[in-house]
């Protein structure tokens, strides 16, 4: 930049005339908007940057919430899945017959149960192999140990809850009488129902033939088989 001539008093200097020198722009903070920004300046634009960023921000949260403060409104009053669905009440099934009556009934109407022919019919090998499942809990040889439940060599026509040494139920030890042909396929056919609260955990069979078999298989554990 060329220097100033020197000032000759009482003589205006061409130098300083407005049209050679005049005043710098100013912005609204009061500095040169040409070359530089003073630190006061840098930080005020810096904060004023901040202060959009979380206005922008809060925008957006805002925005999320009203949304799902809608979303929960319209579940409230039309359910999770676009609708409530109206009570449905299912009437109760009429009250039917009492087991013991429906099973009284039902061997009232089947047919008289040759169970003689039937167990002169069976194969006691058959029944052994029936009777597998009942080994855990039976033992089946002469003297043997009593298991879960008494030892049952010669129990074919021996009487009900005698066998010395073992504890029976209230249920086994209440029935009385022997067990003979009859009384061994009530049994087998339904034990809960033919000794009410008995400790046997056993389904029972509902085949005839099939009881008829097993029964066959127990005559056969004792020294002269016993009569029906």
């Amino acid at each position: 930049m060329p220097a100033r001539a020197p000032a000759v008093p009482g003589k205006r200097n061409h130098a300083d005339s407005p049209r050679h020198n005049p005043p710098a722009a100013l912005d609204a903070g009061g500095v040169g908007k040409v070359g530089w920004r003073t630190p006061l300046q840098v930080r005020r634009r810096g904060a004023m940057s901040g202060i959009e960023i979380n206005k922008i921000v809060g925008a957006v949260l805002a925005a999320l919430l009203l949304l799902l403060g809608i979303r929960f409104a319209v579940e409230l009053a039309t359910g999770p899945h676009g609708g409530a669905a109206p009570p449905v009440f299912v009437a109760a099934p009429a009250q039917g017959p009492e087991p013991e009556a429906e099973r009284a009934a039902a061997a009232e109407a089947a047919p008289p149960l040759d169970l003689a022919g039937l167990i002169a019919a069976a194969d006691p090998a058959e029944g052994a192999r029936a009777f597998r499942s009942c080994g855990a809990c039976h033992s089946t040889e002469a003297d043997a140990k009593h298991r879960m439940g008494p030892n049952l060599w010669g129990v074919a026509g021996a009487p009900k809850a005698a066998r010395e040494g073992f504890r029976y139920s209230a249920a086994l030890a209440g029935l009385g009488g022997v067990w003979n042909d009859a009384a061994l396929d009530a049994f087998l056919a339904d034990p809960r129902g033919y000794a009410p609260s008995t400790k046997m955990a056993f389904a029972g069979i509902a085949e005839p033939e099939r009881r008829a078999a097993v029964i066959a298989y127990l005559r056969t554990l004792a020294d002269a088989p016993p009569g029906g």
